[in-house]
């Protein structure tokens, strides 16, 4: 049989065996009624408060004086007691020692709190749970976050859910902010702690992206937020789910790269245009929004018409130019120049403003050709027929009786004008020749020989 001595030992040595946590739980079991509770240092009490003020606050605990926690005990951040808790409320507090100055019990609900929050943060990683965390700091290689009392660290390629590194000033915008945190890393008695803000908004954002998928369909209209802009188009958050935004679809006018319409962050309405369910791909449309440009265009435009443009780019088969409308036509290479092109800069160059003869409008296939060649032709043929008109009225003016003489007078003087130019552009080509004076040389006769 064992005496007392043995039974003490025996129980010290286990007491010395068991976790903080199991110290933790076994304190929490203890009966709360009056006397009858045991009450040492170190020991977690549960009470309710009974009075608050600036010097601190009274706390019955059960026993038979109450426990007293002193402002600085009361939270990490010191705060006003009042702020902290409210008189009828229940706390949990950690005894520091039994008889303060006045006799009293004193109490750390910090402590407590802080031990709490230690054997919670091991719940919550063995469950794989999220909890929320309010960013204090930005330091280098990450940010610094209180959770509930316990001070952490998440690292900076654990923030977010964007690819790449995250930048010092996308880090400094979050200090102050809740986030949703993933317990990583747990050492209590060196009083260490990580996280992973990208675990906790992957998994949220999976949650948001079933509850998307199941309340979306083809033709439905939402708002969305530009995530991620590509070479071939832009991926847009849509609360959730990612859908792309192809470039060809961002606008009824030709888009080279989507960052002349579009930047990130920028908010945008979109439609569904597609979308497949199994590979979570969304395809969207945002000119399907717009009025189409070509709807009226064979009533806007007209074989013949002459119209303005600007010349946007230049094509394999010729030049690009855009309309007014955001209607791009198109100008072949052989309507540029009577004469045969090579490479479209030799009559035009991008950015040129012109003026071209519409050729043909064919709004369901979304074309449009013009022509530089014949509107030069019908400028051409219109100057002739006032040349003709002026020499008509000076045949009249001179006098000629008939027909025959006007038509008559009319062609010598064109083939007499036409003569005339040949003859000054001859001139002009010519290159100018010098004169060289040609010197003849006379010999004298010999003289006679005397005999």
């Amino acid at each position: 049989m064992l005496d007392d001595n043995n039974v003490q030992s025996t129980h010290s040595d286990s007491m010395s065996q068991m976790s903080d946590a199991d110290l933790f739980a076994q304190a929490m079991e203890q009966p709360a009624d009056g006397l009858s509770r045991s009450v040492r240092p170190g020991q977690i009490v549960r009470g309710t408060v009974v009075k608050v003020d600036r010097e601190g606050v009274l706390v019955d605990i059960g026993y038979k004086s109450e426990g007293f926690i002193r402002p600085d005990e009361l939270s990490l951040t010191n705060e006003n007691p009042e702020d902290v808790v409210k008189e009828g409320q229940e706390i949990d507090c950690c005894v520091l020692r039994m008889h303060g100055d006045e006799g009293q019990i004193l109490l750390s609900k910090r402590k407590a709190d802080f031990d709490v929050a230690w054997k919670r943060l091991d719940e919550l990683q063995q469950a794989n749970a999220t909890i929320e965390g309010e960013v204090k700091q930005h330091v280098k290689g990450g940010l610094i976050v209180d959770v509930e009392g316990v001070r952490g660290f998440v690292p900076a390629s654990q923030v977010g859910t964007a690819r790449g590194r995250v930048s010092d000033s996308a880090l400094d915008s979050m200090v102050g902010k809740t986030v949703p945190l993933k317990v990583l890393e747990i050492d209590r008695m060196k009083r260490k702690a990580v996280f992973s803000n990208r675990q906790a908004e992957e998994e949220q954002r999976e949650a948001r992206r079933k509850e998307v998928m199941t309340n979306i369909a083809e033709g439905v209209e939402l708002d969305g937020v530009v995530r991620r802009i590509v070479e071939f188009g832009a991926f847009i958050d849509l609360g959730g789910v990612d859908g792309l935004l192809h470039k060809s679809e961002i606008s009824w006018k030709r888009v080279n790269h989507p960052s002349e319409v579009l930047k990130e962050g920028d908010t945008v309405r979109v439609v569904i245009l597609r979308m497949n369910s199994d590979s979570n791909r969304i395809s969207l449309g945002m000119k399907q929004l717009m009025s189409d440009p070509w709807k009226d265009a064979e009533h806007a435009y007209y074989v013949g018409q002459k119209i303005h443009g600007h010349v946007v780019r230049f094509a394999p088969f010729g030049v690009i130019v855009e309309l007014e409308g955001d209607i791009e036509a198109t100008i072949h290479t052989s309507e540029l120049a009577d004469k045969k092109v090579k490479h479209p800069s030799e009559v035009v160059n991008i950015g040129d403003d012109i003026e071209a003869i519409v050729t043909n409008v064919n709004a369901n296939d979304r074309r449009m050709n013009l022509s530089l060649r014949q509107l030069k032709k019908q400028i051409e043929e219109k100057q002739e027929h006032e040349v003709v008109a002026t020499y008509a009225a000076k045949v009249g003016e001179a006098g000629a009786s008939t027909i025959g003489e006007r038509m008559a007078q009319l062609r010598i003087d064109a083939a007499a004008a036409e003569a005339e130019a040949e003859a000054e552009e001859a001139v002009e080509a010519a290159e100018p020749v010098e004169a060289v004076e040609a010197v003849e040389t006379v010999e004298a006769p010999e003289e006679p020989k005397e005999a």
